[in-house]
């Protein structure tokens, strides 16, 4: 499990270093799905299957964030933060280890 915290912000989360096919699949069907949105909003999205112990006052509720109906720039960061830092995970996890 690797643990992921942005002080700053102040969020913090948690995401396994193994995944079933199932949890893959379900992973990249969530950035497929929203296809044609933002690379930060099709990660975020798709983040909400991975991810575990959210903690962050800002977005008590991941999936309860309505993102046309907010304008605090401080959760935009959050987003942000949060769609980069889970593509770089599951992206380091697809990585096939050097021989």
């Amino acid at each position: 499990m690797a643990h992921y915290a942005n002080e700053e912000l102040g969020v913090d989360f948690d995401i396994a270093d193994r995944f079933t096919v199932r949890e893959q699949l379900a992973f990249r069907g969530k950035v497929a799905e929203s296809f044609g949105e933002s690379v930060f909003v099709r990660y975020w999205m798709a983040g909400q299957t991975v991810i575990q112990a959210w903690s962050c006052d800002a977005v008590a509720d991941m999936a309860a964030l309505d993102l046309d109906a907010t304008d605090n720039m401080n959760v935009a960061e959050i987003v942000a933060w949060t769609a980069n830092t889970v593509a770089g995970h599951m992206n380091r996890l697809e990585t096939p280890p050097k021989k």
